[in-house]
C-alpha cells in the first residue's frame, strides 16, 4: 500500500518483485490523486523479468505537497484502504504498508483481525510534512505504536535510527533506495554534447530546482535537463520555453530516468536542511548516480552529505544559490575530477549498495514471517 500512484514508484516495484521471489503473490493498492475517473481503476504492473502484479488505484483527487490542506482526501484514502482490507481480509496474509498515511489501516487490521504487517518508513511523518505543533505528539505516539506492532520495520538508511528513537520495533531491516543494476558499460555510454546537469524526480520546493534553473540561465555553456512532475512544472516549462539550454522533458518512466542519468555529467539532490526529515534523506538520485557512475551535488546537513564527502563521490554545498553554482562550476569545468568521482561512485555501488544485496535482505525478511 502506497499513497502515490506507483506509476512509477521503483522502491515498491522492486520490493514486490523480491516478495514474489520469496514465494508470495502480491497486489498493489495505490492512491491516484490526478483523478481521471471515479472509484477504483484496475490494471497490471509489469515488473522486472516480466512479473505481473495487479494494481488497484484509488481515484481520490488531491495535490502533492499540500500538507493538511489535503486532510479530507487523506481521510477518504484511509477509509477506502480500510474498507478494502476488511472486505478482502480472507484473501491476504501480510500487508506491506508505506509510511504513516497507509499504516493505520494495517494497524487496525492487526488489532481487530490479527493480520500481520510490515511498516516501511520512507519518510517519518511529523518530520517530513507540515504538521501543526499541537498534534505532533499524538501523531508521533500513533506512529510509534505502529512501529511497535509491526512484524518488521524497514528504514531507508542507518541514520534513521535516531529519528525513531523511543520506539520498540521487533526487528529493523535497512533497505537503501538503490536501483537494479542495468548492466550498462557506463564508460562507453553516449553523453550530451555540452556539460549537462540532470534532475529527475518530484518537482517541489526546497530541492534547489528553481535555483539551478537560475544558474543555468547565466551559464548557457551548460545544459540542464529536468524530468518529473509536481507543483513546479509550470516554472520548469516556462524556463525551457525561454532558454535553449534548459530542457523540461516532463514525466518519464524509470528506464528513461536512468538513461538520462547515464548521459548527464552531474546529478543533483539538494534538499533544504531546515526540514527535519531532510537531515535523514536517502534520495533515489544518490544511488542512481552511483550505479551510473556519475558525481552528485548534495546539500550539507542532509544525511547523505557525509557519505558523499567521505567517499569522494561528489560535492556537498551550502543550501544557497552561490554555493550551488560553485559546485556545478567545479564539476563541469574539471571533467577529469568528475570522472574520477563517478568511477568511485560505481565501485561503491558494486561493493556495498547494489540491489542484489538489498533484494536478499527483503527475501530473507519475508521468509522469516510465519
Amino acid at each position: 500500500m502506497r499513497s502515490n500512484p506507483i506509476n512509477p514508484y521503483p522502491r515498491a516495484e522492486k520490493e514486490m518483485s523480491a516478495a514474489i521471489n520469496s514465494g508470495h503473490s502480491t497486489i498493489a493498492l495505490a492512491w491516484n490523486r490526478r483523478v481521471e475517473k471515479k472509484g477504483i481503476t484496475k490494471s497490471i504492473l509489469i515488473l522486472n523479468k516480466n512479473k505481473r502484479v495487479p494494481i488497484l488505484r484509488f481515484n481520490i483527487k488531491a495535490e502533492f505537497g499540500q500538507g493538511l490542506s489535503n486532510i479530507l482526501p487523506l481521510i477518504k484514502w484511509q477509509f477506502q484502504l480500510m474498507k478494502w482490507l476488511y472486505k478482502n481480509r480472507k484473501n491476504y496474509d501480510l500487508i506491506h504498508a508505506y509510511d504513516f498515511d497507509t499504516v493505520l489501516p494495517a494497524l487496525l487490521m492487526k488489532i481487530f483481525f490479527k493480520k500481520k504487517y510490515i511498516y516501511d518508513i520512507c519518510d517519518f511523518y511529523i518530520d517530513a510534512f507540515h504538521v501543526p505543533k499541537f498534534i505532533k505528539p499524538l501523531i508521533k505516539k500513533m506512529d510509534f505504536l505502529a512501529i511497535n506492532k509491526a512484524e518488521k520495520t524497514i528504514l531507508v538508511n542507518e541514520t534513521r535510527l535516531s529519528q525513531i528513537k523511543g520506539s520498540k520495533p521487533k526487528e529493523i531491516v535497512f533497505i537503501h533506495n538503490t536501483p537494479i543494476d542495468t548492466n550498462i558499460k557506463y564508460e562507453k555510454c553516449m553523453s550530451f554534447s555540452k556539460p549537462t546537469i540532470f534532475y529527475g524526480g518530484i518537482l517541489s520546493d526546497r530541492r534547489m530546482i528553481l535555483e539551478t534553473i537560475e544558474i543555468c540561465k547565466r551559464h548557457k555553456e551548460w545544459n540542464l535537463f529536468i524530468a518529473g512532475y509536481g507543483r513546479l512544472e509550470k516554472e520548469c516549462e516556462k524556463a525551457a520555453n525561454n532558454y535553449k539550454n534548459i530542457k523540461f522533458i516532463g514525466k518519464k518512466n524509470y528506464d528513461e530516468i536512468i538513461n538520462y542519468t547515464r548521459k548527464a555529467t552531474v546529478i543533483f539532490a539538494c534538499y533544504d536542511p531546515s526540514v527535519p526529515n531532510h537531515k535523514y534523506s536517502s534520495p533515489n538520485k544518490l544511488y542512481e548516480a552511483m550505479m551510473c557512475g556519475k558525481p552528485i551535488v548534495v546539500s550539507k546537513d542532509t544525511g547523505v552529505d557525509e557519505l558523499v564527502v567521505s567517499e569522494k563521490i561528489g560535492i556537498s554545498c551550502n543550501y544557497n544559490e552561490q554555493s550551488l553554482e560553485e559546485a556545478y562550476s567545479y564539476l563541469l569545468n574539471n571533467r577529469d575530477i568528475s570522472e574520477e568521482m563517478g568511477s568511485r561512485a560505481r565501485k561503491l555501488y558494486d561493493e556495498k549498495y547494489n540491489w542484489e544485496i538489498m533484494e536478499n535482505r527483503i527475501e530473507e525478511m519475508y521468509k522469516t514471517i510465519k
